[in-house]
């Protein structure tokens, strides 16, 4: 039986597996290559250093123990051929709990989204909605995980207030004028450093 990430449904897959290749220089654990079928496109430690959580154009997500190499967890998007379902951004909120991932928009929603996973619960928790019909290529997390933001084609920034329920609503938008491909959030002073499509600048916010 598949499961999928949805706006309604979550569901985990518990699977294992270790894969250590011996090679010539110092010693290293490589991640089982039988894991993801595709380019992995995003990678985030969790904040104590014991797993590494990877998304793919395989739509899906893979939570590593980070010493072993071992699989385990494995969450699923839209399955199926095409594009719909590819996963190109996520974030975890700094105290580890809550993981927000997004990608390529699906046909049959009018806005695209991002997903909320309850990492501990193996749920999903939220979806985060409205702002664009397009690609999103960049999440991050802000303000000790209270706001989440997010980047994409539509050439915007969008700010979610997180601790809107179980469907999150947008606290403000920014507009960049070009696709926004990647970002960078500081902490300290919330400011936001963003790389645009086509500008060879660096626009902070």
């Amino acid at each position: 039986m598949r499961h999928y990430i949805g706006k309604s449904l979550l569901a985990i897959l518990l699977l294992g597996g270790i894969t250590l290749m011996a090679q010539t220089g110092a010693p290293r654990i490589v991640i089982n290559s039988m894991g993801h079928s595709a380019k992995i496109n995003n990678l985030i430690f969790t904040p104590d250093g014991s797993q590494i959580i990877s998304v793919s154009e395989d739509k899906t997500v893979r939570v590593w123990n980070a010493a072993t190499g071992e699989m385990k967890q494995k969450f699923e998007s839209q399955i199926g051929d095409g594009w719909e379902g590819i996963l190109y951004a996520s974030d975890l909120s700094p105290d580890g709990k809550l993981l927000a991932i997004a990608g390529y928009p699906v046909a049959t929603e009018k806005e695209n989204y991002v997903v909320i996973i309850d990492l501990a619960k193996g749920v999903q928790v939220a979806t985060a909605v409205g702002g664009t019909p397009d690609v999103i290529n960049a999440l991050g997390f802000i303000n000790n995980g209270k706001y989440l933001v997010g980047g994409g084609d539509d050439g915007k920034i969008k700010i979610w207030n997180v601790s809107n329920g179980a469907i999150l609503t947008i606290a403000a938008t920014i507009s960049v004028g070009a696709p926004v491909k990647n970002f960078a959030i500081n902490q300290v002073t919330k400011d936001i450093a963003v790389a645009a499509e086509g500008k060879p600048e660096i626009l902070v916010y």
